[in-house]
């Protein structure tokens, strides 16, 4: 049996010689689409850093001027901030049962008890 990968990662390995390109590969891969300027998502609060990577000629964000090899972007995304939101409720959901069953553990005979006494 293989090992398990965390529930966020997608299993895949971006590799590239270009920083720009390989992280506009690695963005699409995520669902973010990497033309995305500033406003828009990922980009909700700041430039996009390859925007301004690729007009100082660093490299392309344009993923058809991008050769990839192995398995085609659309068919490896998974929705990123999707899957992190949804991470973050179950985690939420699990601190909650965690709390409830700590106060239930801290109460006596219906009166609450102060463990730091």
């Amino acid at each position: 049996m293989g090992r398990r990968l965390p529930r966020d990662s997608a299993g895949i390995l971006v590799v590239g010689t270009n920083p720009v390109s390989t992280d506009a590969v690695g963005m699409s891969l995520m669902g973010f689409d990497p033309m995305a300027d500033r406003g828009v998502a990922p980009f909700e609060h700041c430039d996009s850093f390859l925007r301004l990577a690729e007009s100082l000629g660093v490299g392309t964000r344009d993923l058809s001027r991008i050769e990839v090899a192995g398995v085609k972007i659309k068919d490896a995304v998974c929705q990123f901030r999707a899957d992190r939101k949804a991470q973050r409720r179950s985690l939420k959901a699990g601190h909650d049962r965690a709390d409830r069953k700590r106060n239930e553990d801290s109460s006596v005979a219906g009166q609450r008890v102060n463990r730091f006494k």
